[in-house]
């Protein structure tokens, strides 16, 4: 009897659930972040932001028909094998010329600090912070001066609006919006607290 290696088989990148596999592991950043479980928050929310830009730059065209004025050439999948948020970004900014999310790049950039210690490649010769705003990390820098310091931030009313955005930029709050359902046993922790939650 020959045995079939199904592990061989190609894999094929199903794009169309990239944005719901996104805005779910932005949901669990938020639970985790809730509970402090920093590292599990940070990479969720860089997962759920590299997977919706991604999904932006795979797309022919936005939700609902929508074009995008000078839109640029859609992606394949195998040119997006990066996890560099920065990168991914500046594609996005090329795909969709004068889209209204620039004021997010600094965001952004903070956020993919997180993919520095994926598995926990902590400075050896720094302490690790996690700050949960700018402001907050700013703090921790004046109060130790003669101390060096890896501060990661990860400000969640900040991700709240930067999700918010995406989604309304895709047209997925059209989608969304009044449906509960989707999100599951997860709305409450999506929720919570969010000034910029789809109702």
């Amino acid at each position: 009897m020959t045995r079939r290696n199904t592990r061989a088989l190609a894999n094929t990148a199903n794009v169309a659930f990239w944005w719901d596999i996104g805005i779910h592991s932005y949901v669990t950043a938020r639970a985790a972040a809730e509970w402090k479980y920093w590292n599990v928050a940070g990479r969720n929310a860089h997962f759920g932001v590299e997977l919706m830009l991604k999904y932006l730059l795979v797309l022919p065209q936005l939700w609902y028909n929508t074009q995008w004025p000078n839109r640029g050439k859609p992606a394949v999948p195998s040119d997006l094998i990066t996890h560099d948020l920065t990168l991914l970004w500046r594609r996005f900014g090329a795909a969709y010329p004068t889209h209204p999310l620039s004021e997010f790049t600094a965001f952004v950039e903070g956020l993919n600090r997180w993919e520095e210690i994926r598995y926990a490649q902590y400075a050896p010769a720094a302490a690790t912070v996690f700050a949960t705003s700018m402001e907050a990390a700013a703090n921790t820098v004046k109060a130790n001066p003669l101390k060096s310091a890896d501060v990661f931030v990860l400000y969640v009313p900040e991700l709240d609006r930067f999700f918010r955005a995406l989604m309304d930029f895709i047209g997925i709050t059209t989608n969304l919006r009044g449906n509960r359902m989707w999100f599951g046993a997860g709305y409450e922790a999506y929720a919570r607290d969010n000034p910029y939650v789809i109702a």
